[in-house]
């Protein structure tokens, strides 16, 4: 099997895409969260308290523990919690597109809160 057939093997392809979800929010709320936000004329003070909602990132430790205790029924442990937050994660990606900063920002901090919980 040459290098090339060894890459794009079915479970290469699954954990690039795993790799690329789990680092599509933290690229959203770290990058283009600040510059849509200073592209639609929000004040410099706001945005940076958004810098805040990137703390629970570093506080997915505690919550761990709760996606190993619970299952997920008919998917099992690993698969049901990775389904379920990708969903969670299109959903939650694609609602915060839906409202304009101008008029609805403490529903984009609510939404990008979720995201980074997620």
């Amino acid at each position: 099997m040459s290098v090339w057939q060894q890459l794009f093997t079915r479970r290469m392809l699954i954990c690039v895409f795993t790799g690329f979800s789990s680092g599509l929010p933290l690229y959203l709320l770290f990058n283009l969260l600040p510059a849509w936000l200073r592209s639609e004329h929000v004040d410099l003070k706001t945005i940076g308290l958004f810098a805040l909602i990137q703390f629970p990132y570093t506080w997915k430790f505690l919550w761990s523990p709760l996606l190993d205790r619970y299952v997920v029924p008919l998917l099992g442990r690993r698969r049901g919690w990775m389904v379920l937050t990708q969903f969670g994660l299109l959903a939650v990606i694609a609602s915060m597109g839906a409202f304009s900063p101008q008029s609805d920002l403490r529903t984009i901090a609510w939404i990008a809160t979720l995201l980074a919980f997620l």
